[in-house]
């Protein structure tokens, strides 16, 4: 059975909110802190980026 990450936003949120939670969430998968989370958890790290928002 396959797990993802998902998480989706009321088609009002602005361009601009869905962009700096893309951003954040991007930024701690650079940084290490997603590995580290997914390490203690024992589960698969995601290996997708983030699209900003059209």
């Amino acid at each position: 059975m396959e797990k993802g990450l998902f998480i989706a936003f009321n088609k009002d949120t602005s361009d601009e909110i869905v962009n700096k939670w893309a951003k954040a969430y991007n930024d701690v998968r650079s940084d290490g802190t997603m590995e580290a989370i997914y390490k203690k958890w024992d589960t698969s790290i995601p290996t997708y980026q983030i699209p900003k928002a059209p």
